[in-house]
């Protein structure tokens, strides 16, 4: 037999063999193959639906946990409450100032409602 000369003729040589090899079988050891084959195909058919549940279950479990992610992710500080930060830091006020802010607001609107 001449040396294949590429893939494709590698696997048509090794087919041609194969099934010349199934002529030398004799018929108790062919219902056996067939039997398994059979066997193997059942087993396969019943194992499937099993499969498309748990990849069915583990897309709605990794759609939720990507869900609850995106829906209780913290939102991000407003631009105004930046800017009163900036605006506390660049002022030359003392700190102590800024605690007792809500008392000075009150104080001005007491003066004006008396």
């Amino acid at each position: 037999m001449s040396e294949p000369n590429n893939e494709q003729d590698l696997i048509n040589s090794a087919k041609s063999i194969l099934d010349r090899s199934l002529d030398d079988l004799d018929g108790q050891t062919l219902a056996r193959l067939r039997e398994a084959r059979r066997g193997a195909l059942r087993s396969h058919s019943k194992s499937l639906p099993r499969l498309v549940w748990a990849g069915g279950f583990a897309t709605v479990g990794v759609v939720l946990v990507l869900a609850a992610l995106w829906v209780l992710q913290p939102t991000p500080p407003s631009l105004l409450a930046t800017l009163e930060d900036v605006e506390i830091l660049a002022s030359s006020e003392d700190l102590d100032f800024y605690d007792d802010l809500d008392f000075y607001h009150w104080l001005a609107n007491a003066d004006l409602a008396s």
